[in-house]
């Protein structure tokens, strides 16, 4: 995983480029809402120079505009039940806002969200400077900056 350093107080460290907890909640909501009627794929993690992609076959249950306040829905309730029994997930509907919430954090550009043939994609961006963004991630970035 890229790393950044951090200059502390008084001493340097290597902290992750993404945040720990946006991936687990990432690759826990990709297993739960996979769609098992999509033959020939699976769940995907994908690491590139800047980015991070996580998608999973099929298409979001609610619009993909409204995942941060639409009421939780799971396409596999018995998966969803097992990773909330092994403490992976809760169940509750809150792992967006994290993922959001942790990006704002380590102070990466926004995530983003979208479908893509039948399937549902999450891209995880490195940090980048306002001035170094395009004029689409610099839309998606302005509610957070105002």
């Amino acid at each position: 995983m890229p790393t950044n350093e951090v200059i502390g107080k008084a001493f340097r460290s290597e902290v992750r480029m993404y945040p720990e907890l946006s991936i687990r909640e990432l690759v826990a909501n990709a297993l739960i809402h996979q769609d098992f009627n999509i033959s020939g794929t699976s769940p995907m993690l994908e690491l590139f120079d800047g980015r991070m992609e996580i998608c999973n076959p099929g298409l979001p249950l609610v619009d993909i505009d409204r995942l941060l306040d639409s009421p939780p829905r799971s396409r596999n309730e018995g998966i969803a039940s097992l990773m909330r029994r092994m403490k992976i997930c809760e169940e509750r509907g809150s792992g967006i806002d994290k993922v959001v919430i942790e990006t704002e954090i380590y102070q990466l550009p926004a995530p983003h969200f979208e479908v893509y043939q039948d399937h549902t994609k999450v891209t995880l961006f490195a940090h980048r400077d306002f001035k170094d963004m395009d004029s689409e991630e610099k839309v998606r970035e302005s509610p957070r900056i105002i």
